[in-house]
């Protein structure tokens, strides 16, 4: 077999690695495999394809790219294992050409789980309804009269920055509140997306100089409030419990649908304020995050849904930061 001319780069070669481990984990359960080491690469492939009618398209698409990688690495001599047998060259080839000869024909344009359940934009008047239910649960007024809520006061102040700012749930953990050099205010955040070229660097930070005194308190009650939940194990049961309240909370005051808001809703109510007043994807990616101009434009909220801009942008260097990978390469797909 001729080697192929690797496009890879370290930290793609680095998700597939931690992917194709977790599916050896899946496999060994299902097979009955005594470790994660022990499933063959036939054992591997069989069970990734006989899931696929369980998969979104994508997620497919994803998990194939990786097996695929890793079966080719293994062959070259690479991250499974040096092959010492031709038998055991044949069986990852033979592996590999299954993989391989499989399209996503069968796997589905939508799952019934996480994401697929989740309700990507978020009304004006969803979003005061679930506020005014949480302000009264915090003040013992409802739905428990004389009882006060410590997580709705939370959840009411995370909603609320939230939709200023439209960080994804994980990132508040280490969001900061500073100033720039010429004094204007900002919030810095650390992209949780950064690795594998999807974020533009490993920073971003939002000039909040357009925000009202009101709602400045509001980013430095949240901020206060994730103080106390730094440690990664604190802040993970943290957003558990404000994800099961806010569960609770939309579906008591909101009308019956098919999909409730999340903690990630508001962010990608936020895109799509964002999309509908500002000029230039660059600006839009620099705002969310993105390396890529595209990202916002396919992977969230749909510009027409927007509520009317917002009120914190991106600095002009980290604009810059996309507008140069746009010219430079195509857009790559969300991994």
């Amino acid at each position: 077999m001729l080697a192929t001319q690797r496009t890879r780069t370290a930290k793609t070669d680095e998700f597939y690695a931690i992917t194709c481990a977790g599916l050896r984990k899946q496999a060994q359960r299902a097979s009955g495999a005594q470790t994660p080491e022990s499933v063959t690469p036939i054992q591997l492939v069989e069970y990734l394809i006989g899931r696929k009618r369980q998969l979104a398209k994508r997620t497919w698409q994803t998990y194939k790219a990786a097996v695929c990688a890793q079966l080719e690495d293994a062959i070259e001599g690479g991250q499974m294992g040096e092959a010492s047998s031709l038998q055991e060259v044949q069986e990852l080839q033979y592996a590999l050409d299954m993989l391989r000869a499989q399209s996503q024909t069968e796997a589905l344009r939508h799952t019934n789980r996480t994401s697929a359940l989740k309700a990507k934009a978020l009304a004006g008047d969803d979003m005061q309804a679930i506020c005014d239910c949480l302000r009264s649960m915090s003040e013992g007024s409802a739905p428990a009269p004389g009882r006060r809520s410590l997580s709705a006061r939370a959840l009411l102040t995370w909603c609320q920055a939230s939709d200023l700012v439209g960080l994804r749930p994980s990132e508040w953990a280490n969001a900061d509140r500073l100033d720039l050099a010429d004094g204007t205010p900002v919030l810095k955040v650390r992209n949780a997306k950064h690795t594998h070229d999807r974020g533009n660097g490993e920073y971003r930070h939002l000039d909040l100089s357009r925000l009202t005194p009101e709602q400045l308190g509001i980013i430095d009650q949240q901020l206060e409030l994730i103080d106390g939940y730094r440690e990664p194990e604190a802040f993970q049961t943290l957003v558990g419990t404000l994800r099961k309240t806010l569960s609770r909370v939309a579906r008591r005051v909101l009308s019956k649908r098919k999909k409730y808001p999340s903690l990630y809703t508001f962010r990608h109510q936020f895109a799509a304020d964002a999309k509908s007043a500002m000029n230039g994807r660059s600006t839009v990616a620099a705002l969310m995050g993105h390396a890529s101009d595209a990202t916002a434009g396919r992977n969230y909220a749909k510009a027409k849904i927007g509520r009317g801009g917002v009120n914190v942008a991106p600095v002009p260097s980290e604009v810059a930061t996309v507008r140069q990978k746009a010219r430079a390469q195509p857009a790559k797909p969300s991994i």
